[in-house]
């Protein structure tokens, strides 16, 4: 028992570093931006939008948008106040604060996706704020910002990005469920299934240009039943 115990503390280790070189490997992104037509990169606007808070590397649930807004004022002073850290460590930092503190996201323009996000995630799951970032690893399918954020994302872009980190990402995290929010994240991962043998796939509205009102909230009473029975 005390040799499994240690082989699996061994394990934890190596998939949190592997996890750590990804995300190093995301944020360090050089690949030019014709490579990955419609997206956009600047000093402060480098490939981010990832949180992976569990103390082994797994998570029953991971959560994929399409791709990372382009940065709010915070996020430009978040990174310019911390240098000397990796940029893949203050990502997740940044994205953990903004969803635990209250006060931030009540009074930060520009976080209504991640406001009705967590309101999602505590309709379905039955977690505490915490507990979801603890337990619920987050990403993208895309990791950088693009043009026009209300264009569907190039084909090119997507397999590039989900090819070069999506794929390593998910086998690293292993997860039980992923939830795909938004119709393009839900069709790219739909129509690569069998690339990634996630067990469930699931599908939620984008957070941000739709949440229900109260009275109407089915869609969320059927998810909440379907995740009780897979996570």
């Amino acid at each position: 028992m005390v040799y499994n115990h240690e082989f699996t503390y061994v394990n934890w280790i190596m998939r949190r570093a592997k996890l750590d070189k990804l995300y190093g490997a995301v944020s360090g992104c050089r690949l030019p931006c014709a490579r990955c037509p419609g997206t956009r990169k600047s000093r402060l606007e480098r490939p981010r939008g990832f949180l992976n808070g569990s103390r082994t590397g797994q998570a029953k649930v991971l959560v994929v948008g399409k791709n990372p807004g382009h940065p709010i004022d915070e996020e430009h002073e978040f990174y310019r106040s911390s240098r000397n850290e990796p940029m893949s460590k203050l990502s997740a930092r940044f994205y953990e604060e903004a969803l635990l503190r209250k006060n931030f996201l009540a009074n930060t323009r520009g976080l209504t996706f991640h406001t009705r996000l967590m309101n999602y995630l505590r309709s379905i799951l039955n977690l505490t704020d915490t507990e979801i970032v603890r337990k619920v690893a987050f990403t993208n399918l895309v990791k950088c910002s693009t043009k026009d954020k209300t264009k569907q994302l190039h084909p090119i872009t997507k397999h590039t990005c989900y090819e070069r980190f999506l794929s390593s990402e998910i086998q690293l995290i292993e997860p039980k469920v992923i939830i795909a929010l938004g119709k393009e994240a839900f069709e790219f991962l739909d129509k690569n299934k069998d690339e990634h043998s996630v067990e469930q796939l699931a599908y939620l509205y984008h957070p941000s240009y739709h949440w229900p009102q109260p009275g109407r909230k089915e869609g969320l009473k059927k998810a909440r039943r379907i995740f009780k029975r897979m996570v």
